[in-house]
């Protein structure tokens, strides 16, 4: 984590963590009210959250080293992998992520 400005002998991560759960409900509650695309999330997840907390972080490698550890570590939910599998075998244009 200290490539993204966090870590260390005297870093309070549940704090850390606690404050990140609190910045990505509020993001995804407003993309639930339509306020946010997919798009947005993204971009502006750990922007806020450096900013709330008050890091001396960078937002961009930290959703790189979110995203990158996603795709390592992350866990479907039941009946996702059939989506994707469905999903693929489908042409591509025309198809975007945001509404």
């Amino acid at each position: 984590m200290s490539e993204i400005g966090l870590g260390g002998p005297t870093s309070p991560v549940e704090e850390y963590f606690d404050r990140y759960r609190a910045v990505n409900l509020a993001i995804w509650k407003a993309a639930e009210r339509g306020e946010l695309t997919v798009v947005d999330i993204g971009e502006q997840r750990f922007h806020r959250y450096v900013a709330d907390v008050g890091l001396d972080a960078d937002p961009v490698a930290m959703r790189a080293a979110f995203e990158q550890g996603m795709a390592i570590y992350g866990e479907l939910y039941d009946g996702e992998s059939n989506c994707l599998s469905a999903r693929r075998k489908r042409p591509r244009s025309g198809w975007s992520p945001t509404p």
